[in-house]
């Protein structure tokens, strides 16, 4: 081989194909999204034809002022305060790829009123109602996840709940954060090993992800996943019954590790499948993404689980569970790959154990300790009937005050106060001129 065989040509399109390449998809499409409904708001009510990359900063200023408080979505109606916030980052990361000057509309002085703007806007959607609408989600408790069991919608017995439980373990017991981890996965990433006791486990390697890159970004030991003896539901036991299931050719490391079930076992029921000598229930196609983005959510569904279940619960249980069960946050983020005590801390929440003593304790303070409070375990397995919002009767609140609200201080800062309705068909714009099983 030749010096000039052994090297690539590469031109300056590859390099950008190859830096685009490993941008997280979602984040490019957001953003392509969201820089074309600011460039069109600039047309359509400001009859600004430059890129917004090309503007001069103290004119930008004035129109992302403009923009933050006018801008409404295709049905007419407001946005959530974390989307407005969503979009200024868009905005922000298309400037820093395309500007020809350093800009950033998040820091830069230069840009300190259309923060201003934002922030009060921000302030009045919440007081409008916006922004309240909860969006977390909530992690799996021990009586869900059995509960899926006894409806067989976890297990071993047919394989939606087989792949349910291997997709479930491997976010738990692996820390696995996105779905785009789940999709890279191949199977030679998993390796069962043993301990000098003898007790089998599975040992993770990590891949590089578009969510998680860059220096430092790998965890400071391999994630593993310990068998438990006598345990049926013994997450390595689970595992090898997802082996058996699997065509002999889908067992070669660079195999996709989540596969299709054959069409012949789609909407099958429990007593259709023999679990004693398991056939092969899987194809060599891999699973779709959508389907795996919604395991959690089907599943949940299907199982009637109160709450939002979506696969993000998995990792949220992985935190909230050992978090209250006293292991150090520190320890923690070894697991999970958090960069900081702060992240492992947004996602526990009391449990409703926690929150049982909390009560119990108040109540018997504000009782003047005539309560007879009940343990939280017990009260736990009792029927606990929630009580909607829609079913209290609250008091007419009309004369709330606006928490910090002023956008009349756009007044002081542009010389014209005029807002009116543009008169575009998709009534989009109120214009306001202020503007990722070998060896065994």
């Amino acid at each position: 081989m030749t010096d000039e065989d052994r090297f690539l040509n590469v031109g300056e399109g590859d390099r950008t194909e190859f830096i685009n390449s490993m941008k997280n998809a979602n984040t490019v499409r957001k953003t392509k999204c969201d820089i074309g409904l600011f460039q069109t708001w600039l047309l359509a009510t400001q009859n600004e034809e430059r890129l917004f990359s090309t503007i001069e900063n103290e004119k930008l200023d004035q129109y992302l002022a403009r923009f933050f408080i006018s801008v409404r979505n295709k049905k007419g109606e407001e946005y959530e305060p974390d989307t407005l916030k969503s979009i200024q980052s868009s905005i922000n990361r298309h400037l820093n790829e395309n500007s020809e000057t350093d800009v950033n509309i998040l820091t830069d002085k230069n840009f300190q009123h259309s923060r201003d703007v934002l922030s009060a806007k921000k302030k009045d959607l919440k007081s409008k109602g916006l922004g309240n609408r909860k969006r977390k989600a909530d992690a799996f408790t021990q009586e869900a996840i059995d509960h899926l069991y006894d409806r067989n919608l976890l297990g071993t017995s047919n394989p939606d709940a087989l792949i349910n439980t291997v997709w479930l373990n491997n976010s738990m017991h692996f820390g696995m954060r996105s779905r785009q981890e789940h999709q890279d996965m191949k199977f030679g990433d998993i390796e069962m090993k043993a301990t000098s006791g003898g007790v089998q486990y599975l040992e993770f390697t990590e891949r590089q992800t578009k969510t998680r890159k860059g220096e430092g970004s790998a965890r400071p030991f391999a994630p593993k996943m310990f068998a438990i003896a006598d345990n049926p539901r013994c997450p390595v036991k689970t595992f090898k019954t997802y082996i058996q299931s699997r065509p002999t050719g889908s067992l070669k490391p660079g195999s996709k590790f989540y596969l299709s079930i054959l069409p012949r076992y789609h909407n099958k029921g429990h007593d259709d499948f023999d679990t004693e000598n398991t056939n092969t229930w899987y194809s060599m196609r891999p699973m779709g993404k959508n389907k795996l983005g919604d395991l959690v959510k089907v599943m949940s569904e299907k199982g009637g689980l109160t709450g939002r279940k979506v696969n993000h619960s998995a990792r949220k249980t992985t935190v909230t569970s050992l978090l209250h069960s006293h292991v150090e946050a520190t320890t923690v983020m070894q697991l999970t790959g958090h960069k900081n005590v702060a992240s492992t801390n947004d996602y526990s929440s009391a449990s409703l154990d926690q929150q049982i003593k909390m009560s119990n304790i108040l109540s018997d303070i504000g009782s003047g300790g005539k309560s007879v409070c009940t343990e939280p375990a017990v009260m736990e397995k009792q029927a606990v009937n929630m009580i909607k919002s829609s079913d209290i009767d609250f008091p007419n609140e009309d004369n709330l005050i606006l928490a910090d609200m002023d956008l009349q201080a756009i007044d002081n800062y542009e010389s014209s106060t005029t807002c009116s309705k543009n008169d575009h068909n998709d009534k989009t714009f109120i214009v306001c001129d202020r503007v990722k099983l070998n060896n065994f």
